[in-house]
């Protein structure tokens, strides 16, 4: 599903912001209602793990290393995804519950989205 970022994602004064993260997930079609479930079950799940500024950190370094944004939408969703992942190189497993309250369309293409390999 690779898809082009908009480039007011990259390099974002607030790489977690609500505006970016819309920018962000509106390739994928999203919402913005869906958009912001998301990114507020997202940002819950850094919390829980890590912390927010981890995640800042690391979509910076990806900014970094992809500054034209080449490497597409998944590469910055799996930085968001990173606590999703199931392990079978998709970015989120059907049953997992940062989709609960998402549509189904969103659902669906999150599912099928594959993780970028890794170097």
């Amino acid at each position: 599903m690779t898809s082009r970022i908009p480039l007011a994602a990259i390099n974002a004064a607030a790489p977690t912001s609500r505006s970016t993260f819309r920018h962000l997930v509106g390739c994928v079609a999203a919402t913005n209602r869906d958009a912001d479930t998301l990114r507020h079950a997202l940002l819950g799940q850094w919390n829980e793990h890590a912390e927010v500024q981890a995640l800042v950190r690391r979509l910076r370094s990806l900014d970094h290393s992809d500054p034209d944004g080449a490497l597409g939408v998944d590469a910055r969703l799996a930085v968001w995804f990173l606590y999703a992942d199931p392990g079978d190189g998709r970015l989120i497993s059907e049953d997992d519950p940062i989709l609960v309250g998402l549509s189904d369309d969103l659902c669906n293409r999150l599912v099928e989205t594959s993780r970028p390999a890794q170097d």
